[in-house]
């Protein structure tokens, strides 16, 4: 039996050498106070056949230990794992477990219904405290960045105030933040943006179905503050007064803020552009969810109202910027007709006997689409064409 004179460094070496590390190795760097204290956060799986055979072939048996360890040592200096055979994958690659393949849909899914859980039980067990009769004296807030409101605050606080009652589903600092807002301050303060927190207010206030507040919020922007207000804001209120049900109060205030423009009257200017854009959309919207809602007499005076807009939409030359959806509105029509009992009628809370329904609800949908413009400028295009995702 032939001993191969090692002292414990070279052992050290040998150990070393069997990491998964591409770059070249120096002992000076690699080991601790100890010569068997080995610190490099690279070390591997050993690859035990391939470092004796390589250990074998490098030492001299006739040479001394001090001769064998400064040998290995230069070799060591120069040499790779790659260089002496160790190219195969180790076994913590080996039974290291696959990544699991993630997209940012999925996460941005499951972190939304972590978030919805989460408000759930907060909901449930703050529902006492996020009631509270408001503060109509010092208007404190439960908000622990914006803690009270005054006239000298910037408005980003009171929008972020807003934005917090509505996701968190604080009656009593929505309350507050509206006694503060229409009986606190009037039509001299805030520079004009008073109309916009009035808005931004009236559609936190619906969400939390708070109809009192929301119709404060809106009669008192239509008053003061109508030389102000933009058509993207009508637009959400009609979409939030329609979601909880107010159908007549949406229809008033789509006539009345978002109006159908006067013969004559521009339409090639950026407003009257914006507001026959946001009023387009605000009837698709309309029409959309009351048919999904199995509610096709509204939906039917919604697609006429779009029909009107389209003759206004090819004159003031935005065909495809009002990106309308034309194929959920198909869809929402088809499942509009599983509604429909024997002999045609529908089993629906608001009936006009005005309007005459089709036995295919999609023809009211086809006939609103065939109004506007082709999409791309085009002359002429097909059916197919409008179907397209904008």
């Amino acid at each position: 039996m032939t001993i191969t004179k090692l002292s414990p460094i070279a052992c050290s070496l040998s150990l070393l050498m069997a990491s998964s590390t591409t770059t070249a190795f120096s002992p000076a760097t690699s080991f601790g106070r100890h010569h068997n204290a080995v610190t490099s956060p690279a070390l591997g799986p050993l690859h035990v056949s391939v470092v004796s055979q390589f250990v074998s072939a490098s030492v001299d048996e006739r040479a001394t230990a001090a001769e064998n360890d400064e040998k290995l040592r230069s070799t060591f200096e120069k040499e790779t794992p790659e260089s002496v055979g160790m190219n195969d994958e180790g076994i913590q690659q080996k039974l290291k477990p696959a990544p699991v393949a993630t997209t940012a849909a999925s996460t941005k899914t499951r972190r939304r219904k972590q978030q919805r859980a989460k408000r759930k039980h907060n909901y449930s067990t703050n529902a006492d405290f996020l009631n509270q009769s408001p503060d109509l004296d010092f208007y404190t807030l439960h908000s622990s960045a914006v803690s009270h409101l005054h006239k000298d605050m910037p408005i980003d606080d009171i929008v972020r105030a807003i934005k917090r009652a509505q996701n968190r589903h604080d009656a009593h600092d929505l309350k507050t933040i509206a006694s503060f807002l229409i009986d606190a301050c009037d039509e001299t303060w805030g520079y004009g943006f008073r109309g916009s927190l009035l808005s931004r207010l009236a559609v936190a206030a619906l969400h939390l179905k708070d109809t009192a507040t929301a119709h404060r919020a809106i009669e008192t922007r239509r008053k003061d503050e109508r030389e102000s207000m933009q058509p993207h804001e009508s637009a959400a209120i009609v979409r939030g007064l329609m979601r909880v049900q107010n159908i007549e109060e949406g229809w008033d205030v789509l006539e009345d803020e978002l109006s159908l423009p006067t013969d004559g009257a521009s339409v090639q200017t950026s407003h009257g552009k914006e507001l026959l854009k946001h009023r387009a959309r605000s009837l698709a919207s309309i029409a959309s969810r009351h048919f999904f809602e199995g509610e096709p007499f509204i939906a039917a005076q919604a697609l006429h109202k779009i029909t009107l807009l389209g003759d206004k939409i090819y004159e003031s030359g935005m065909n495809d910027e009002v990106e309308m959806p034309w194929a959920r509105l198909v869809n929402a029509a088809s499942e509009c007709n599983n509604y429909a009992m024997p002999g045609g009628s529908y089993p629906c809370k608001y009936i006009d006997d005005d309007i005459e329904l089709p036995s295919d609800l999609t023809d009211l949908v086809w006939d609103t689409m065939v109004s506007f413009p082709c999409p791309g400028e085009e002359e002429e295009c097909a059916i197919d064409d409008y179907l397209l995702e904008p």
